[in-house]
């Protein structure tokens, strides 16, 4: 079952590969729905991306593609706020060392 956010995956430079998807506690009127999402790269591939997105949260039920070309052409103040947060989003996803592991 899909969660039904938005969601987009969108190329900043080349292979670099972030996505947005929309926050879970939004309230789904915002005029934008990228003020309240969280990003989360970057990801050498688009495939990359879409891994991560997959293994990470629930299903968005789809999501928009933009290369480098497009992107650049969509770029604003909110998508430039959204990649300058990303690499604090994916702490989130790292794994903790083990202080007992030998080798």
């Amino acid at each position: 079952m899909s969660s039904g956010k938005e969601c987009v995956i969108f190329e900043n430079e080349p292979n670099e590969w972030f996505y947005a998807l929309e926050s879970d506690f939004g309230d789904g009127d915002a005029f934008d729905w990228r003020s309240e999402a969280s990003a989360y790269g970057p990801f050498p591939t688009y495939d990359a991306a879409c891994d991560h997105l997959a293994d990470n949260h629930q299903n968005p039920g789809g999501h928009t593609m933009l290369g480098y070309d497009d992107f650049a052409r969509e770029r604003d103040q909110v998508t430039d706020r959204l990649v300058a947060e990303a690499a604090e989003n994916m702490k989130r996803f790292e794994r903790p060392l083990n202080p007992y592991r030998r080798w």
